[in-house]
């Protein structure tokens, strides 16, 4: 292996110094040692001290302002004279139109400082498609410094001394930096760049960047230069996999053992098919093979190169990261030590790499230039290697190419971006929910759009009416139109265009046309939102930049557009201008057909004269709006990251939603459904814990840069105070309102300041009280913002802050997410306490309280209501028993209020409220009627009450005094007047008596009363015999519930065979009687015994003229009634089915469980349902009539497949059991 030794210091773009100078300048007596690794040698050569260089760009931050003779000031795609000092390479200055460049005729720049300053260098950066358009490069110029105000205006003036010149400069790759050291120095408040020679012959000139670069203290050393020699795997056959194992990145570490033929040599690498030239900017210095055995459409998939090199402590430790170029074609891979640390296979969906030799990337017309910023943590001390891998995109590319012109170590601290695997990861939120009624998520949301377009014209016109314009001067021009869509639409446009075309709306509009994520920043203000858009552009928050992007994948509102093919406002209402009239496309679904003045001005390209106003889009439908979509998704996101200023984001999200309006691009309605999309994919997001994992990282790492740019810019790392340190940011308040008009356009603002009122009604009166149906996704977004509540408090907070329901695309009152209706931004910036009991509260209202604060029956007031009582009767024989409508008021808004009601009287009415943090209370009305009353109120025998007397026991035993030889007498008194009451008196004292109740239905209920005499002390009733008392002996065996038991008994007694009856008895419970039959007699007791253990007496009664007396106690026996099994009745799934027995996977399913009675036990408790083995949903049973009921609804989607069972808790009656159904899910 060749060694080489690099201890040249070259000068690199250092990222901003000032966050580590203290730090650096202590490194300033350090060495840093970057060497190859000699072949032989053992120790590790010392390089030269560390050097300082000026090598900050913190004195560009000076920079106030720029002027020009070419600012194409009118540009409103990133292009004006603006973008060359922004520091972002993705704008450019695009001095159009500027002619010939030359000494007669240069193109110059002007800066102006906020105070005069040193500058040692500067930085040229190419614009992004430099590589296309070569002849627009500058090759010659000059940079000159001046302190005469007089020279910020005047190119010639006389005070203007050179610093630098330059000639035969090349660029001619895409964004190429290129770094000059000024040949004099001084301290300026005025630089110019003058341009006095283009590369080529264009009348345009183009530069990204132009950054002035200081003499404060950085460092850095170059690893790799143009000069490098790389080792290469040089197989034309493209069959050598450099790591056949298991471990495919295995050749990428140090001391690999390396299969194939190795050869060294220097970049530019590449090939293309008949020729070794790419084109101009890429050429080539050692060609690669590309066909493999010179077989075209064969190509090799692969190529691998290694690059080796050494660190001791001292360099290690005074490295903080790397950064260079690299410019690639087709896809690469880059690693140090083995571990990935940075991917490029763009516009590639094969998933992860399986094998090194296989095909990757997208295809690029040319390479692409890539900007590394890597930190150090994978260096260590002795040897390293790089390595990179290099895909063709498929079997037939033209070409390939790998250069790394350079790659330096730096002292400065290196954002972290994400790691490869994070980056390259797959997550459940990637995919797009399905939506609950239609399977396309954007689709189902505006779902409502149907019945509006076709039943309420004043809410959306129909898709092809064309309304002229045939008015005056009026503004807006609203005559004549009769939907609220088109008036709001035509107003906000209108009034716009009213101020002037270079209104500040009209101009912030533009800008959010061409960009999203760095014009959202500007929320924040001019100093937060200034530093936060130059964190992003020039690379600090690696990790934010990605994220905020990243939040969008899978997402496609496309299919919604296709579906619904709603023409766009300046298609369907024309333009003001009739020559901008149709569309530039004409044709097609939703091409242009408006003659004709229209309504809608142009504001987005006002000059132009010709069909179309530049618009485009014609084809593309309104509904829902993709930017807005785009806007939300990212803002929300944003003010997720940055809490403390989430209102002013989410109102400039509201803006730039607005601004769509404002352009003609779409209708009021569809930025209120683009809303509730983006809205949604955040919340997604923050609903799936691997890309929470991500979205903590990148607030981590906004809180840290800006902390740090607030404290040395402001003085604090309070980012609020920061904040509103400056101008151009809103308050809380007024940010709040905004937002919340904009989320109905009920009323709304105007470019004028005005605040409208002729915007929309609410389109659907009955929804507006009804509860929020909140996504279950939906509470996450409140993480960051309340993250010790739980996801049910935090979902009570959207609850508490949400708008009344009824908008034109709320879907609550379809039993849909009640997206519309959520205003995050209010729930973002609620006040959230908690109560000494631990209530919630939310804005002062109690979120905990599920009481209610009235009920009525039939629209009377329940009559003793208490919303502290939840238990009452109510007897509805007035109302001739029907049972009336109930209707509960819930003390807190917003509270759901549930009221199930009997199919008939008497039942059980219940009233189940549920909380705005998910508690629950049940209110129950026992609903009777007296003529179903079948009981008594007293029952008597020889005038006394019999002892334990209970209108709901319906069998005693009375014990009669000692020698009492005539038949007891009963009395009954009913309990409701009226009802019949039926008497059969004992024919004796030993005899039994039965009372029937027949109510005024007639429903009877019987109650039996068993007598008995006490018998005399000695006993015995046979003259001239002696008494013989009797042995009792009983047994009974346990029974299950509802069934019957039996007490079989044996009555001995010397000499005799004893005669009488026998009884059954628990206390003074009469359970059952029976007569003896040559001693012996079965006793069946009642169905209805409670389950549990029963302590029975079993008591003999002799024949009175018999010898044989009773003994003196009786025999006591026990009994175990076990827990019944109760029957399951039908089962069916009411929602989220695929047929009557299948449960559409993918949804939110509805199941319908009848459980039956046993006997006289119902079968309280809940019901789950499982499909498989995993639990989807719980339900209490309720008695609906007759029936016993249990509506399950799965929380979550259901998403696994197979069979479902019902599973019954049981109760104290009834065993828990597990029933098989016919049911699937699939």
């Amino acid at each position: 292996m060749r060694s080489q030794l690099i201890d040249e210091p070259v000068r690199v773009s250092a990222r901003r110094g000032h966050r580590l100078r203290s730090a650096i300048a202590s490194l300033a007596t350090a060495s840093l040692l970057v060497s190859g690794i000699a072949a032989g040698v053992a120790t590790t050569a010392q390089a030269a001290p560390l050097q300082v260089r000026g090598d900050s760009d913190s004195v560009q931050e000076l920079v106030t302002s720029v002027t020009s003779n070419h600012p194409n000031s009118s540009s409103d795609r990133g292009e004006d004279i603006n973008s060359l000092m922004d520091r972002n390479p993705s704008t450019k200055w695009y001095a159009s139109g500027a002619g010939e460049t030359s000494e007669a005729n240069p193109q110059w720049a002007i800066y102006t400082l906020s105070e005069a300053a040193t500058a040692t260098g500067y930085g040229i950066t190419s614009a992004g498609d430099s590589a296309s358009f070569r002849d627009r490069d500058p090759k010659a110029w000059r940079v000159l410094g001046s302190n005469d105000a007089a020279a910020a205006s005047d190119a010639g003036h006389s005070s203007w001394q050179v610093l630098d010149s330059r000639s035969n400069q090349q660029f001619g790759v895409n964004g190429l930096n290129r770094v000059y050291s000024l040949t004099s120095t001084g301290s300026y408040r005025y630089y110019q760049l003058r341009v006095i020679e283009r590369y080529g012959t264009s009348s345009n000139l183009q530069i990204a960047d132009w950054t002035l670069r200081s003499g404060e203290p950085g460092f850095s050393n170059a690893i790799i230069t143009p000069d490098t020699t790389w080792e290469y795997l040089n197989d034309p056959t493209g069959a050598i996999d450099p790591a056949p194992g298991a471990d495919i990145t295995a050749w990428t570490q140090v001391g690999a053992d390396l299969p194939g033929t190795w050869d060294e040599a220097q970049g530019p690498f590449g090939a293309k098919r008949g020729s070794s030239n790419l084109g101009s900017g890429f050429p080539v210095t050692t060609t690669l093979p590309l066909d493999r055995g010179g077989t075209t459409n064969n190509v090799v998939p692969s190529y691998f190169f290694r690059f080796t090199f050494e660190l001791d402590q001292a360099a290690l430790n005074s490295i903080n990261g790397l950064y260079g170029t690299l410019i690639h074609d087709d896809a690469v891979a880059m690693f140090i030590n083995g571990k990935n640390v940075f991917t490029d296979f763009e516009g590639d969906s094969r998933g992860a790499l399986t094998t090194n030799l296989d095909y990757r990337g997208g295809t690029l017309t040319d390479p692409r230039s890539k900007q590394l910023l890597i930190p150090a943590t994978d260096l260590r001390v002795g040897e390293n290697v790089i390595s990179v891998q290099l895909h063709n995109v498929n079997a037939t590319s033209s070409d390939v190419y790998f250069y790394m012109p350079s790659l330096s170590a730096t002292s400065d601290n290196v954002p972290v971006p994400f790691t490869p695997e994070e980056i390259n990861a797959s997550y459940s939120s990637d995919i797009q929910p399905r939506g609950k009624d239609h399977p396309d998520f954007f689709i189902d949301q505006l779902l409502n759009f149907e019945e509006l377009a076709n039943t309420r014209p004043d809410v959306i016109s129909p898709r092809d009416v064309n309304v002229p314009w045939s008015g005056g001067s009026e503004i807006p021009r609203v005559s004549g139109l009769t939907s609220m869509n088109d008036k709001v639409t035509v107003t906000i446009n209108n009034v716009a265009a009213a101020q002037g075309m270079d209104h500040e709306k009209i101009v912030q509009a533009r800008k959010d046309d061409a960009e999203t994520t760095v014009q959202l920043t500007t929320a924040y203000g001019d100093v937060l939102g200034t530093m936060l858009a130059d964190a992003i552009n020039s690379g600090e928050v690696p990790k934010t930049a990605w994220l905020i992007k990243r939040v969008e994948q899978g997402r496609n509102h496309e299919p919604a557009k296709a579906y619904y093919a709603y023409k766009r406002p300046f298609n369907r209402l024309g333009f003001v201008n009739p020559a901008n009239n149709p569309c530039d496309s004409g044709s097609g679904e939703l091409g242009g057909t408006f003659s004709g003045p229209g309504r809608i001005e142009n504001t987005k390209n006002p000059g132009h004269t010709g069909q179309g106003a530049g618009y485009g889009l014609c084809n593309n439908g309104s509904l829902p709006s993709g930017h807005t979509n785009h806007g939300f998704a990212q803002g929300t996101t944003y003010a997720t990251l940055l809490p403390e200023l989430s209102a002013q984001m989410m109102y400039r999200s509201s803006e730039y939603a607005n601004s769509r309006i404002i352009l003609g691009y779409h209708y009021a309605l569809d930025v209120m459904t683009g809303r509730l999309a983006g809205n949604a994919t955040a919340a997604q997001r923050w609903d799936d814990p691997a890309f929470v994992n991500l979205l903590e990282q990148a607030q981590e790492e906004l809180q840290d840069v800006l902390g740090d740019k607030c404290q040395a810019q402001v003085g604090t790392r309070d980012l609020r105070e920061c904040a509103f340190s400056g101008d151009g940011i809103l308050s809380d308040e007024e940010a709040l309102q905004i937002y919340r008009e904009r989320m109905t356009y009920e009323t709304y603002l105007t470019a004028d300041g005005q605040r409208q009122t002729n915007g929309f009604e609410r389109i659907y009166d009955e929804a507006k009280d009804l509860p929020v149906n909140m996504p279950n996704e939906a509470p996450a977004i409140l993480k960051t913002f309340f993250p010790d509540l739980s996801h049910d408090e935090r979902a009570a907070v959207l609850r508490a802050t949400a708008i009344e329901g009824g908008w034109a695309f709320d879907r609550t009152k379809d039993g849909g997410d009640s997206w519309q209706r959520l205003d995050f931004a209010a729930a973002m910036n609620a006040d959230v306490s908690r109560a000494t009991n631990g209530d919630l509260i939310v804005n002062g209202v109690n979120a905990s309280d599920s009481t209610l604060s009235s009920i009525t029956l039939d629209g009377t007031a329940l009559p003793g209501f208490a919303s502290g009582s939840h238990e009452y009767t109510v007897d509805l024989t007035e109302h001739g028993g029907a049972v009336p409508e109930i209707g509960a008021t819930a003390t807190v808004p917003g509270v759901r209020v549930n009221v199930e009601l009997p199919d008939a009287a008497p039942g059980e009415a219940v009233i189940t409220v549920t909380s705005l943090d998910g508690q629950t209370t049940e209110y129950t009305i026992n609903l009777t009627v007296a003529s179903a009353v079948a009981t008594l109120q007293s029952l008597t025998v020889n005038g006394a009450s019999v002892p334990g007397f209970n209108p709901d026991v319906h069998s005693y035993v009375v014990e009669l005094p000692t020698g009492t030889t005539t038949a007891p007498v009963v009395a009954a008194v009913p309990t409701v007047t009226g009802a019949d009451v039926q008497i059969e008196q004992a024919t004796g004292p030993n005899g039994t008596a039965t009372v029937t109740v027949k109510a005024a239905n007639g429903s009877t209920t019987t109650y039996v009363i068993d007598f008995t005499v006490k018998p005399a002390p000695g006993g015995g009733d046979t003259p001239g015999g002696k008494p013989v008392t009797a042995a009792v002996s009983a047994t009974v065996q346990g029974v299950t519930y509802n069934k019957a038991a039996k007490v079989t008994v044996s009555v001995q007694a010397a000499g005799n065979v004893p005669t009488g009856r026998v009884l059954v008895t628990k206390g003074a419970q009469s359970l059952g009687s029976a007569t003896l039959s040559a001693g012996s007699a079965v006793v069946t007791l009642p169905r209805d015994l409670a389950v549990g253990s029963h302590t029975l007496q079993v008591t003999y009664v002799p024949t009175a003229s018999g010898r044989v007396v009773a003994p003196a106690a009786p025999t006591v026996i026990t009994l175990q009634v076990k827990k019944a099994k109760a029957k399951l009745g039908k089962v069916k799934v009411t929602k989220g089915k695929r047929n009557a027995k299948t449960i559409k996977r993918g949804s939110k399913a509805t199941v319908r469980v009848v459980v039956k009675k046993v006997g006289a036990a119902a079968p309280t408790g809940k019901v789950t349902i499982r499909v498989g083995k995993k639990k989807v949903g719980t339900a209490k049973i309720k008695q609906t009539g007759k029936k016993y009921i249990a509506t399950v609804k799965t929380k979550k989607k259901v998403t696994n497949k197979g069979k479902v069972k019902v599973v019954y808790s049981g109760n104290k009656t009834l065993k828990k059991a597990t029933y098989k159904t016919k049911l699937r899910a699939r």
